[in-house]
């Protein structure tokens, strides 16, 4: 009976990890270049390595710098930029959120743009 509960035990711990998304390939995997069909300048576009780095341009600015994978989103750590004088109210992306084939760039709590995967 113990060995029972034991195995029902770590059965059930087991399924909780995978659900809570972790480094075991659970994360949001954004690898790969994402953009428009048409690049021109003003156009959002970014590429992500497997070595944790992307490069792009956000809509205004080129902008480059490490990134971190979780379950529920993709966090952007600035790096180098472009300092373009912006229309007044433009973010650049803080975090992007993977969802199929799109990927969308998030600043403030909103939503800034979507580009898909190339």
């Amino acid at each position: 009976m113990k060995r029972l509960l034991l195995a029902s035990v770590f059965a059930l711990s087991t399924v909780g990890l995978v659900a809570c998304g972790d480094e075991s390939g659970n994360a949001m995997d954004p690898i790969g270049d994402w953009g428009v069909a048409e690049q021109s300048p003003g156009n959002a576009h970014l590429s992500f390595a497997k070595d944790g780095t992307y490069r792009g341009h956000d809509g205004c600015n080129t902008i480059m710098g490490d990134w971190t994978a979780s379950a529920d989103e993709v966090t952007l750590e600035p790096g180098i930029t472009t300092m373009v004088g912006c229309p007044d109210g433009f973010q650049s992306p803080e975090t992007v959120t993977v969802d199929g084939d799109d990927l969308v760039g998030h600043a403030g709590g909103k939503d800034l743009w979507t580009i898909t995967r190339r």
